[in-house]
């Protein structure tokens, strides 16, 4: 490629000033690069044309005819302004309406050809055309709006459709410089179009057929890179030698005996394959994924204990200080005696340097922090490969060595994602919940039943237990949703549950604050727990034992389920309520919850419905533009990933391929992969 070409301003485009670059860069253009690769997400097909004799009624046609009469007309009962226009063609005319568009009579003029793409509907006075699309027809040229399969782009206030079109069409000039990545033998081998080709032909596709082609390229452009990413990391990881740590197999037997509970079939197998992966010379790279409340803690704990017992350090990584407070008073309660713990947090700093296993948020990754023999880095709930916090621990390790990683993760992983994303890593499934463990009852509550819904609250609680209320974002200027938690505490402490202590938890609070909430609330001194997705994970209190989503179509099914995840920890019968918002609107998200307990199950719904980003946190590692489409698609996922193997087995450097080790390059670098 050219950058000077690709690089330069969208301002140097026909008709874009200061205010269309504004607009345009809410939608990240800021590059008539960029605006090449903004895809349609979806066609409106208007090939169906028609003479206007024989239009038909509610279908999707493209009509052409000479604008006749063109004229204003203001509707006093509805203060709207109806632009009414007559059109005619050499077999008959035709009524065309649109609403509040009067500048239509000083752009379509009479005599102007012009060809329309709508639907004809009828009423008292016959059949017409409302709001349609439209365009002049000059000449010969293929039109760009109607009569074809015409893109619609994401978009925002203040930018047409037309616009963006308009703009797409200069920018395909760029395609004569593209530069040809993939190597003609792949492109032979896959039937994959030429890059240019495929680029003007996903804006503007003659045909079905053309189309199709064009996804295909670019969806193997897509998948390719990532799999070349995913392989070249995990070469990465075998660059180096990781600390060979033995199973103490005679103390880890015994300490697994001193638990207050009998492992799953699925613990043991997991233990067994990270202890494993742990004794080789080879770094182990394992994902540990369970669904919420199956009892990941006591794996990790049973690994941990293993590296200690070997004289090496562990590393506990969690994402919030909530999570890393509630680990290291798990690990307090399951270790033995001996074992020495402590807490990194940004609030919270105890001497690390005679600990066997260090838990933390990423206060572990700071400069002043230095461990002598790091052998095992754990790294909870997080979504990024681990490359930047391994790396990071790596350098603070005390040896040459690169540590064991073992990720873990309680949102369950599609296959497909699993497949591609995560494809480098090694992964263990906790299926299995623990003994005595009750599923969680799942009830849509309609604001008819919210009272009674209060009321079995009010039982619950007296009988001993406890009740948590999630509530949603309500504003955008809200982004932590304090001003929707602060007046549902107030309302329901003043008003529905005067008689109990209703405790509030968000993000904004002191970490000191929100502990002390979190300790007062595991204590039993507050009944009810207001709360933000503060929540969301890690959460553990065995005694709560209803939970409350208000406006519960706002979240996301993945998230609905890790919600239902905080209850259901004890053997206590335990309740989700899902109250939808106001519109009582029952979405499929719902649907999804009131049908299953499965998170595995629920995981394949949610990508399908969602896509992979917002379910995942992979927003910051560079995923969150795989659509669940490309997700789905086994074929193209093996396919993509059986090339890249053979190119990185034939050439690992890349020598021979400099256009290939360029993108992967590039990709690296945006997503901070190495």
């Amino acid at each position: 490629m050219l950058p000077s070409i690709f690089q330069r301003p969208l301002s140097d485009l026909s008709r874009v000033g200061e205010r269309i670059s504004t607009l345009l860069k809410k939608l990240d253009l800021t590059t008539q690069e960029d605006l090449l690769y903004h895809f349609p997400v979806r066609y409106e097909d208007f090939r169906n044309t028609s003479t206007l004799d024989s239009v038909p009624i509610n279908r999707d046609i493209t009509v052409q005819g000479t604008v006749s009469v063109i004229a204003n007309k203001t509707t006093f009962r509805r203060r709207m302004t109806v632009t009414e226009a007559l059109i005619e063609d050499a077999s008959s005319s035709l009524r065309v309406i649109w609403y509040n568009q009067p500048y239509l009579t000083k752009t379509l003029l009479v005599g102007d050809h012009i060809s329309l793409s709508g639907q004809v509907i009828q009423d008292k006075y016959g059949l017409y055309m409302r709001s349609p699309q439209y365009e002049k027809i000059h000449t010969d040229a293929p039109t760009t709006h109607t009569g074809r399969l015409v893109p619609i782009y994401a978009s925002t206030a203040g930018v047409t459709q037309k616009q963006i079109r308009f703009l797409v069409k200069q920018v395909l000039e760029l395609t004569r410089y593209i530069e040809e990545w993939l190597p003609p033998t792949t492109l032979r081998e896959h039937k994959l179009l030429p890059l240019a080709a495929a680029l003007t032909a996903i804006h503007f596709p003659p045909d079905s057929k053309t189309l199709a082609a064009a996804q295909k390229r670019l969806h193997f452009d897509e998948m390719f890179t990532i799999q070349l990413g995913v392989l070249n990391y995990q070469k990465f990881l075998q660059s180096e030698p990781a600390l060979n740590i033995p199973f103490a197999q005679a103390a880890v037997q015994n300490f697994v005996k001193t638990l207050p509970f009998t492992l799953t079939g699925d613990q043991k197998k997991s233990a067994w394959q990270i202890i494993r992966d742990c004794s080789s010379s080879k770094p182990m790279n394992r994902l540990l994924e369970g669904d919420v409340g199956s009892g990941k803690t006591v794996v990790a704990a049973i690994a941990a204990y293993n590296c200690v017992l070997a004289g090496h350090q562990v590393a506990l990584m969690s994402p919030t200080e909530i999570l890393a407070q509630q680990t290291f008073a798990a690990f307090q309660k399951l270790l033995p005696e001996g074992v020495r713990l402590a807490l990194l947090t940004g609030s919270v700093k105890h001497d690390i340097s005679d600990a066997d296993i260090v838990v933390g948020t990423h206060a572990l990754i700071q400069d002043n922090v230095k461990f002598r023999s790091l052998g095992l880095v754990i790294i909870d709930e997080q979504h990024r490969f681990g490359v930047v916090q391994r790396k990071a621990l790596k350098e603070k390790a005390g040896t040459a060595h690169v540590p064991h990683l073992l990720s873990m993760t309680a949102t369950p992983i599609p296959r497909s994602l699993a497949l591609t994303v995560y494809g480098n890593l090694e992964v263990s499934i906790i299926r299995e919940k623990p003994a005595l463990r009750k599923p969680v009852i799942t009830r849509l509550v309609t604001a008819a039943q919210r009272g009674e819904a209060y009321d079995f609250v009010r039982r619950q609680i007296v009988g001993g237990r406890q009740a948590m209320v999630i509530c949603p974002l309500v504003e955008e200027s809200d982004a932590l949703g304090i001003k929707a938690v602060t007046e549902e505490q107030k309302k329901l402490q003043s008003e529905i549950f005067p008689e109990f202590t209703v405790g509030l938890l968000h993000g904004r609070l002191r970490p000191r604050d929100k502990a002390k909430i979190m300790h007062a609330f595991s204590g039993g001194k507050i009944h009810i727990l207001v709360a933000t997705s503060v929540v969301e994970v890690g959460i553990d209190i065995p005694n709560a034992t209803v939970i409350m989503i208000e406006a519960a179509d706002r979240f996301g099914l993945a998230q609905l389920h890790q919600f239902r995840g905080r209850v259901g920890r004890a053997e206590h019968q335990s309740y989700c309520l899902l109250f939808p918002d106001a519109s009582g609107r029952h979405n499929k998200r719902l649907e999804a919850m009131l049908a299953t307990n499965d998170g595995f199950a629920l995981a394949e719904k949610d990508l399908r419905i969602r896509g992979s980003g917002s379910m995942y946190g992979l927003e910051q590692s560079g995923f969150a533009d795989i659509s669940a489409t490309l997700l789905t698609d086994i074929a193209l996922i093996n396919q993509t990933r059986e090339a890249a193997r053979r190119l990185l087995h034939d050439d690992p450097g890349l020598a021979g391929f400099p256009h290939i080790k360029k993108r992967l390059t590039e990709w690296q670098e945006s997503f901070h992969v190495e």
